[in-house]
């Protein structure tokens, strides 16, 4: 199926149901559009702020991936923004069929907004554009990923990767055997010293024995 992306611009709007008995409407629109068992998101303006009937707007919103069927339509609510509750101020309604029959120009063009009993009392100026469509095809979508993992998978270097591997084992390896050798010579270099040590008192022993050897003979006067 076609798809394509609506841009539109919501300009402004005039002459709409006044609500409030006194003070100024701040008024703000919800676009979306829907058919076939599909809504799309919403997108909201900003408020403008003591508009009365007569905001402005200038807001520009997008919709990517829409159906391009002519049973779509396309919705703009206009809401005053309450302290306590919003109110509802009216509605429009546009089939696609007039959006897709526009040249695409973005021209501005008013729709005519309903209040809650159908009559119609104020007006919606928008502008919209359809870009160029987008053929959307999960067949060919998957033949390109497939397409892709057999690539990557042919340029994978496989040998690189194992040279990394052997290479951190030897590395591993070696490491545990110095650390080994290390154990080993600091436990010869300790046995080492303590038979030192030993021999060094032995030597010691001798030499005092030898001292008070001498200093007992009888024969020496």
């Amino acid at each position: 199926m076609e798809s394509c992306r609506l841009e539109i611009v919501l300009h402004s709007a005039k002459d709409l149901c006044n609500v409030k008995h006194f003070g100024t409407m701040d008024l703000y629109a919800k676009v979306w559009f829907a058919g076939g068992g599909i809504v799309s998101e919403t997108r909201t303006t900003p408020t403008a702020k003591n508009s009365g009937s007569c905001p402005v707007w200038e807001f520009p919103m997008e919709f990517d991936s829409v159906p391009m069927k002519t049973d779509n339509v396309l919705f703009c609510e206009i809401q005053h923004d309450g302290k306590l509750f919003d109110r509802k101020i009216g509605e429009v309604q546009v089939p696609f069929k007039d959006l897709l029959a526009g040249d695409g120009s973005r021209k501005n063009v008013s729709y005519p907004v309903k209040i809650h009993s159908g009559e119609v009392m104020g007006l919606i100026i928008l502008s919209h554009k359809f870009s160029e469509p987008v053929v959307t095809s999960s067949t060919s979508g998957t033949e390109n990923y497939k397409d892709s993992s057999k690539k990557d998978k042919e340029h994978t270097p496989i040998k690189k990767v194992q040279g990394k591997k052997k290479d951190g084992m030897m590395k591993r390896v070696a490491k545990s055997v110095g650390t080994q050798v290390a154990s080993k010579a600091v436990l010869l270099a300790g046995t080492a010293a303590v038979l030192y040590a030993l021999d060094a008192d032995q030597i010691d022993e001798g030499v005092e024995d030898e001292n008070e050897g001498k200093a007992e003979d009888p024969n020496e006067d």
